[in-house]
């Protein structure tokens, strides 16, 4: 899981672990608590509308993992329960996250961000796209070395909206959407939802406010699809009928 800034000091972007097989719970047995996932007590409060389940994904597009996890997740999403409600909400732990935050949100503000995402993971973590990871590298180098960073903040953002506009957004509307208040707002609450859940690093999904998992360490979720069906799971035990 991804908590510290993935670009190095030059260019290149670690892809870190290798990619986790989708496979389903070897064991056949049912996830259990303290296991494949812990329980969240308190409980945090979730805005769906009556019927629907909330699972929200911790994410960054600035995380490798987080890309490997992506092709599982969309996947799942074809297939997901129809009262699933699905919250990506992007990580903050760091500089570099928060600014990939900003461009996700603002991708959201636009209508981009779900077609875009997928893009986005593959183009910084997989093809590496050099107009991408040298504006990028070069503002982490300065923030690292303690420099005036905001010039180079704002040559990565600038690669960002190109990347995008060259995939058919309105670079003017996504400007505007980067420097919203909204956008500040929404990484704000997404920093303090982090902290309600004891997040310490991504990719992680959560399931009615009551439940979180992580592929991996520290719960018994050897592979992506083993956390989906622990999340099918639980999705499963809050649609239940309340007696």
């Amino acid at each position: 899981m991804d908590r510290q800034p993935p670009l190095a000091p030059a260019l290149s972007l670690a892809l870190g672990l290798a990619a986790l097989a989708v496979a389903p719970l070897a064991s056949g047995l049912a996830p259990t608590a303290g296991a494949h996932y812990r329980v969240v007590d308190p409980p945090v409060a979730t805005s769906v509308k009556p019927g629907q389940v909330e699972v929200i994904e911790f994410f960054s597009l600035g995380c490798p993992h987080c890309g490997e996890f992506e092709p599982a997740l969309q996947a799942w999403r074809k297939r997901q329960p129809a009262n699933v409600a699905l919250v990506r909400l992007p990580a903050t732990f760091n500089p570099f996250f928060k600014l990939m935050g900003r461009v996700y949100y603002a991708l959201e503000d636009v209508g981009a961000a779900e077609r875009l995402t997928p893009q986005l993971f593959d183009a910084i973590h997989v093809a590496r796209d050099p107009a991408l990871l040298r504006p990028l590298g070069e503002w982490q180098n300065r923030l690292q070395r303690h420099e005036d960073a905001a010039a180079a903040e704002a040559a990565a953002l600038a690669a960002l909206v190109d990347y995008a506009a060259a995939r058919g957004v309105d670079a003017t509307k996504l400007n505007a959407a980067l420097r919203s208040p909204s956008v500040a707002l929404r990484l704000a609450r997404a920093d303090a939802t982090y902290r309600r859940y004891g997040v310490l690093g991504v990719p992680a999904l959560s399931v009615a406010g009551k439940y979180f998992t992580t592929a991996g360490r520290p719960f018994a979720n050897r592979s992506y699809g083993e956390l989906l069906d622990t999340i099918d799971y639980l999705v499963a035990l809050e649609s239940k009928p309340r007696g």
